[in-house]
């Protein structure tokens, strides 16, 4: 390649030696085509390779991967590499829907994990807040940085919300600490399609919680049912009802008042 007015140009060159009579080379006669275009368009291909091969095994993750945190860890990773960055972070929105907590961590300081942020508190909190993707071209310097925040390292950072059916559950950033500016369309393309596939994760892995949760449950009925209709001796009744009880819910006292 060569580089002429700070453009980069890929060439493709054939050189023939030239020689006098005797044997000595006395020149090169050289041919030169300009392949940038095509090297261009190889490189775009190449991203693309990379960005379906992630796509693919992220999806294959969500189908067999069951462990929530691991699953969210390595579609934070993929995004991080795909973009070319270091850093990357995954917060959830707490049932209480006012509280934002960082739960997973792509090469961030540990003590950030667990970190809190109302809706409207930094990055994310605006992005949970709006609904809508943020990149801040230095974090740095932006007014707008949570406290927590105040003294890392992050220069461009680039956030996505994680929504299912329109509701927000979360935010996925993505930091870099090396360079400042804009992400590109193509990489905020990317980043909004792992958002996607994260929220997919999280629902996937919420319902079948709620779905084992429901089974417990309806276990546990059928099981009290049968030892009313097995006994009719009220303290043995009492003792199946606080044993079936307390083997799916976790309480310090339990008590039954007639």
């Amino acid at each position: 390649y060569q580089i002429i007015d700070g453009e980069v140009s890929w060439v493709h060159t054939l050189k023939t030696p030239q020689y006098a009579p005797d044997g000595r080379i006395i020149g090169v006669q050289g041919m030169f085509w300009d392949v940038t275009e095509r090297k261009r368009a190889e490189d775009v291909l190449a991203q693309r390779t990379r960005e379906m091969a992630a796509l693919y095994e992220t999806a294959l993750d969500i189908n067999t991967q069951i462990d929530l945190h691991t699953l969210l860890q390595s579609i934070v990773r993929r995004a991080a590499e795909l973009l070319g960055t270091r850093m990357g972070g995954l917060y959830l929105l707490k049932p209480d829907g006012e509280t934002l907590e960082l739960v997973v961590g792509h090469n961030l300081p540990a003590q950030y994990l667990g970190t809190r942020l109302k809706p409207g508190e930094g990055l994310s909190g605006q992005i949970a807040q709006s609904g809508e993707p943020l990149q801040i071209e230095d974090y740095q310097a932006w007014a707008g940085r949570a406290t927590v925040y105040a003294n890392t390292l992050f220069r461009r950072v680039l956030g996505m919300p994680l929504k299912v059916g329109g509701r927000i559950i979360g935010v996925i950033n993505i930091s870099d600490d090396q360079r400042t500016g804009r992400y590109s369309e193509d990489q905020v393309r990317l980043a909004a399609l792992l958002a996607d596939h994260a929220a997919i994760a999280i629902e996937k892995v919420r319902l079948l919680d709620e779905t084992m949760q429901r089974a417990e449950r309806l276990a546990l009925l059928n099981r009290i049912a049968r030892a009313i209709g097995a006994t009719l001796n009220l303290a043995d009744l009492l003792e199946i009802i606080y044993r079936e009880v307390t083997r799916v819910m976790a309480a310090e006292a339990f008590f039954v008042a007639l």
